[in-house]
């Protein structure tokens, strides 16, 4: 299906002159404010740089670990870098929720699958006087995301190892 020519300029005029782009003409405050100071922000946080450090470390670590297939995976081996390469959250998505934690100044936060701790740790750096409470099933990844929590002096973190079925009737009882 071809879009006519005049359906694109049309568009394309309306996005450039529409007043409630990044929430201009939105009359709820809060609705406002967060399309603004959390979706929209591109301002550069904190604690930005050293979570793009961590990041590029894990990146690039080349050491082996064997995961025993908790959950519905099977036990294999692979590094650190290619668990932080595909199975972290991307780097705009882990910023997005820093940003979200920092706005709501939640005092609480449950995490259900800590991986290596990389997310984790952005929810934790946002607000240092949140309870971060995350749970890892796998032994070897909650091992290397208690190293990482402990190497950067993130101490409002609380990992819990285990069954996230089992587990989470538990922590949210502590919460």
């Amino acid at each position: 299906m071809k879009i006519p020519y005049y359906k694109i300029s049309a568009y394309l005029r309306y996005r450039r002159r529409a007043k409630h782009y990044k929430g201009f003409g939105v009359h709820s405050p809060f609705v406002f404010h967060w399309l603004n100071h959390v979706l929209y922000e591109k301002d550069f946080f904190y604690a930005y740089q050293t979570l793009r450090t961590i990041r590029k470390e894990l990146l690039l670590n080349k050491t082996e670990i064997t995961l025993a297939g908790f959950g519905t995976s099977p036990a294999r081996t692979t590094t650190i870098g290619e668990i932080a390469k595909k199975s972290t959250t991307k780097q705009k998505y882990a910023e997005l929720l820093f940003r979200i934690t920092n706005n709501t100044n939640a005092q609480y936060i449950v995490e259900l699958g800590t991986n290596i701790g990389l997310t984790t740790m952005h929810l934790a750096a946002a607000n240092s006087q949140a309870n971060v409470i995350t749970i890892e099933g796998e032994p070897s990844l909650c091992n290397i995301a208690k190293r990482n929590f402990k190497q950067h002096n993130l101490t409002n973190i609380s990992i819990v190892q285990g069954d996230i079925d089992l587990m989470l009737p538990e922590v949210l009882k502590i919460t």
